[in-house]
């Protein structure tokens, strides 16, 4: 599929997620990962231009400053894929500017045609593959068998986008035109197959219906079932979160980490949480924009009647400049209010461990520290509900200190009876 050129000309508040994500998450792998290997290799397999038209990283640039920040106590190399030549172009030229001093190349091509040889060169190196198409990745095999097939050590994470948008497009196509497919769409149909692994998602599928909610949730389903798949075939975990372009819609894909190391799924949660910040801000930002040049245009079009028809402006300059303002509907994030529902949420989840009675560890149990609050609440506000917990008898540990996710946390003594 070529790209369409439209997306690369401003970041839109899903991205903003993703990108934030990636500053981050990269260099917490290399830093933790590179520890038990002699290389990290860091691929981007669907690499697009590299950079939006407006200057902004696209995510080339966030991998070589993940690894220019690392490559003072890591040998860290880069790896980009780009199958459309004029995209290829322009990544080029920004691996070229951006990547002087480290180690990097692209590579023209489909993915598929590159991995072997990338693999082979990345066997004695700690890999980080960011997957991110515009349609659908790797076929299922090349995923599961040959990046996540790899040996436990070095590691080997994959971050993978999927679109519930395509799934859901897809699985319409399917249940609207079963036994009329043309070619080319059947064709479409079985490169879904190849991606997912088989023909059990299409009954799946099948059931959705015309009601609003009911395919995106069908679409969910696919995904959830994928990633179970995967982390069957590979004995890996997964990170599965909803990215949307604002609360309260239709998520447009998931991003999956699939990792065979409890930790990482602790600390991408950590990046993940100062990411959704950044989103929380970008989604206002945007709204309220939108909502500006609405009142904007309405008053503009009010002036250009009272002129057409001789009359006086009803507003003047003041008024004018101050509608805008006026107009903004999404009062900036705050996050130390949110705050103070994350560190609630956690402290109820914490109490139902300790009053099991047995000992755990925090980063073996994410999901359930964390429950309804993943992804944004983060390692600090854990910390600050074990502190409460300890001041009421529920937590032997007091959350103070670094390293509160490998250590073994045990009941207090009112654990069993408050």
């Amino acid at each position: 599929m070529t790209a369409n050129t439209g997306f690369f000309r401003e970041q839109e508040a899903p991205a903003v997620l993703k990108h934030g994500i990636l500053r981050r998450y990269p260099v917490v792998f290399a830093s933790a990962a590179g520890g038990n290997a002699s290389r990290v290799v860091l691929l981007d397999g669907y690499a697009g231009r590299g950079k939006y038209e407006d200057g902004s990283p696209g995510s080339p640039m966030l991998l070589l400053g993940a690894a220019s920040k690392t490559g003072s106590f890591r040998t860290v190399e880069c790896v980009f894929v780009e199958r459309d030549r004029a995209n290829f172009t322009v990544l080029s030229e920004v691996v070229q500017s951006h990547g002087a001093g480290l180690s990097c190349c692209a590579l023209q091509g489909d993915l598929s045609s590159h991995l072997a040889s990338i693999l082979t060169s990345a066997s004695d190196a700690a890999l980080f593959a960011f997957l991110d198409p515009f349609g659908t990745a790797l076929n299922y095999d090349e995923l599961t068998k040959q990046i996540l097939g790899r040996p436990t050590r070095p590691p080997t994470e994959v971050l993978l986008h999927l679109s519930v948008n395509a799934i859901r497009r897809i699985s319409g196509l399917l249940r609207a035109r079963r036994e009329e497919l043309s070619d080319a769409e059947r064709k479409t149909i079985e490169r879904v197959d190849r991606f997912l692994g088989g023909e059990w998602w299409q009954p799946i599928a099948l059931e959705a219906n015309d009601e609003p909610g009911v395919a995106t949730k069908i679409a969910e389903r696919v995904v959830q079932e994928y990633c179970r798949r995967v982390g069957t075939d590979t004995a890996s975990g997964s990170f599965a979160f909803p990215v949307r372009d604002r609360p309260g819609l239709a998520p447009e894909y998931f991003l999956v980490l699939f990792t065979r190391h409890p930790y990482a799924i602790w600390r991408f949660n950590d990046a993940l949480s100062l990411a959704n910040v950044e989103w929380q801000e970008a989604w206002r930002g945007k709204a309220n924009a939108k909502e500006a040049a609405k009142v904007a245009a309405k008053v503009a079009k009010q002036r250009a009647v009272e002129a057409e028809q001789g009359l006086m402006y009803l507003f003047d300059d003041f008024e004018v400049a101050s509608a805008a303002p006026v107009a903004v509907t999404h009062e900036p994030f705050d996050e130390a209010a949110e705050a103070v529902r994350w560190v609630a949420v956690i402290k109820q989840n914490l109490t139902v461990l300790f009053r099991k009675g047995v000992p755990f560890k925090l980063m073996n149990n994410t999901g359930a520290v964390y429950g309804e609050v993943l992804g944004e609440a983060r390692e600090k506000h854990v910390a600050q509900a074990l502190k409460n917990l300890h001041a009421l008898g529920i937590s032997e540990d007091t959350g103070v200190g670094k390293g509160i996710h490998n250590r073994v946390l045990r009941p207090g003594q009112n654990a069993l009876t408050t």
